[in-house]
């Protein structure tokens, strides 16, 4: 974790975490309403987002991995 750098920095970039949509969106310009505990957790370190299928072999290797790091 010490060298570890951010894909998604924030803005409004196509690659970025939205507070606000980026021009060219039907809401450009307009705060993004993302869920309390999204925010919450940005004010407290960082959010992690994984999607898998439960039940898929390769997303329960992804799913421990997930797991065992938020341990830390």
């Amino acid at each position: 974790m010490n060298n570890y750098t951010p894909v998604h920095s924030f803005g409004d970039g196509s690659n970025d975490f939205w507070f606000t949509f980026p021009p060219g969106n039907p809401s450009g310009g307009l705060s993004v309403d993302h869920l309390s505990w999204v925010l919450s957790s940005l004010q407290d370190g960082c959010v992690l987002f994984v999607v898998h299928k439960t039940g898929c072999v390769g997303c329960q290797a992804q799913a421990d991995r997930v797991i065992d790091l938020g341990d830390k």
